[in-house]
């Protein structure tokens, strides 16, 4: 695990600071001369979890657990968990907890991904990947 990780863990146990967000959570923590906000999900992901990283939107999109058998799916749910825009006093990154199928929209516009990780954008990631962030 990660620095990083752990650093996220033991201020996850201590306090998380509110959000107007209910299905998200938020921790804010100092690694030497940085500052880190994570936004971590209030559930878990997934294999029917579809998390969408549209304008200055993340979307989470529940499909159901039995699709119709002609091939529509009904009972979607596409919510937004989150509006997140790039901070410079603060390093954002976005955990979804959980395994999601796809996360959709990254290295476009202000969301960068772990591979591209960058400190002037919103960085969206699982939470395994985070678990592998070397910073």
């Amino acid at each position: 695990m990660s620095k990083l990780y752990d650093l996220f863990k033991e201020a996850a146990k201590n306090s998380t600071v509110p959000t107007p967000f209910d299905k998200m959570n938020l921790v804010r923590f100092t690694d030497g001369d940085k500052n880190y906000e994570v936004y971590f999900t209030a559930k878990r992901a997934n294999k029917r979890t579809i998390i969408s990283c549209v304008d200055n939107f993340i979307e989470w999109e529940q499909l159901p657990l039995l699709a119709m058998s002609w091939g529509s799916v009904y009972g979607t749910k596409k919510e937004r968990i989150l509006s997140a825009t790039p901070s410079k006093e603060y390093v954002r990154i976005v955990v979804i907890m959980g395994k999601p199928t796809v996360i959709t929209g990254l290295d476009d516009g202000i969301f960068r991904s772990a591979n591209k990780f960058d400190e002037g954008y919103v960085n969206v990631m699982s939470e395994t990947r985070f678990k592998k962030l070397e910073r």
